[in-house]
């Protein structure tokens, strides 16, 4: 949907999409039919395998449009606020209730982590995320401010440099610091700034469509290779032995930010000619549901595993998994995703006004 700004770029939404489908195939594969340990032997599918990349994908994207919307605009807080409440406070209530009744999740310790803002996974379902996410909202507004300034390279990087030495002050206290930098916006808030800093630099640099090409590809191969090699090393889960000791998550955030960043710049920069009318409708229309499938996603597939189960459906294997998941859990996502986005999301997108002055 076009912002109140009165700013759209379709494949923006495409990324969405992307985003909502990694998330998408790393519940559906890893619920119920494949071990979190499985290292597909194409490397490029390891990005499915560890999908919960998807989320850092948002994250990136979250930056960058805010951004890109407002750049060289003066924002009303408040104003801004009311916006970000009518875009996630619908769902984020509805399904919290649901999970609520249904999970048997302690509702005090759920309500009081949800909206004050505390401990994200505690949050009932997928809603660790939008708390983060609203957290980064909080902040914008200022932050945003800082990144208009003369010098916002400089002070985007010196942010960068902050947060680093606060998840590295975690690792020396805990000896980890997995939870810190993908739980938390101490780790995500790399990911909104380098996707803020990505919607400075697409505004200025201009790339023709031979290295538009490069830089996308590049950008997806990067990222692949990384997480093949991170999926060789035991991945997210370090094959079920908990919290990961690993220094690595230090610097996670930044670079899943990093190669993320210079896909949206790449992918909005290809030429107009590599996306049909059709295609690009058909991938915004998906991306423009993605934030009711990303609710609703995990119920359909804990009730497609349900009668996968009373049928005696057997899935063996990965690949089998995901051509599963793809052809079947997708489609029947994103249906039920667009009952929730036209009856209860999309009204209150509506009710959205101007904020900037």
């Amino acid at each position: 949907m076009e912002s109140t700004e009165r700013i759209y770029l379709s494949r923006l939404d495409h990324l969405r999409f992307l985003a909502a489908f990694l998330v998408l195939t790393w519940h559906f594969v890893h619920e119920q039919f494949v071990p979190t340990s499985y290292v597909p032997s194409f490397f490029p599918l390891s990005l499915l395998e560890e999908g919960h990349t998807g989320v850092a994908l948002f994250m990136v994207l979250s930056g960058f449009i805010f951004q890109y919307i407002n750049d060289g605009k003066e924002i009303s807080y408040g104003k801004f606020i009311r916006n970000r409440l009518l875009r996630i406070a619908p769902l984020f209530i509805l399904w919290s209730l649901y999970h609520i009744y249904v999970d048997n999740f302690d509702t005090v310790k759920s309500l009081v982590n949800g909206f004050l803002l505390l401990d994200p996974r505690q949050t009932p379902g997928v809603g660790w995320t939008i708390v983060v996410e609203f957290q980064f909202y909080l902040l914008f507004p200022f932050l945003h401010r800082w990144i208009d300034q003369k010098n916002g390279i400089r002070n985007v990087l010196l942010l960068l440099l902050v947060f680093f030495i606060f998840r590295g002050l975690a690792y020396a206290q805990t000896h980890t610091v997995q939870d810190v930098s993908y739980w938390t916006i101490f780790g995500r808030i790399d990911q909104f700034l380098l996707g803020m800093l990505a919607a400075k630099m697409y505004r200025r640099i201009k790339l023709n469509g031979g290295l538009s090409f490069v830089v996308t590809v590049g950008a997806m191969l990067g990222i692949m290779f990384v997480y093949h090699v991170f999926n060789q090393a035991g991945g997210f889960y370090q094959e079920a032995k908990g919290h990961s000791p690993s220094a690595f998550w230090l610097v996670m955030p930044a670079i899943e930010g990093v190669f993320y960043a210079l896909l949206i710049i790449g992918y909005l920069s290809l030429p107009a000619v590599l996306f049909p009318k059709i295609i690009d409708r058909s991938l915004a229309r998906c991306g423009e549901l993605s934030y009711s499938a990303y609710w609703c996603h995990l119920p359909v597939i804990i009730f497609l595993h349900y009668l996968m189960r009373e049928f005696q459906v057997t899935l063996t294997g990965f690949d089998t998994a995901l051509l599963v998941s793809t052809l079947v859990a997708v489609p029947v996502v994103f249906g039920f995703s667009a009952l929730t986005y036209y009856l209860i999301e999309r009204p209150f997108l509506l009710m959205r006004k101007k904020y900037t002055l």
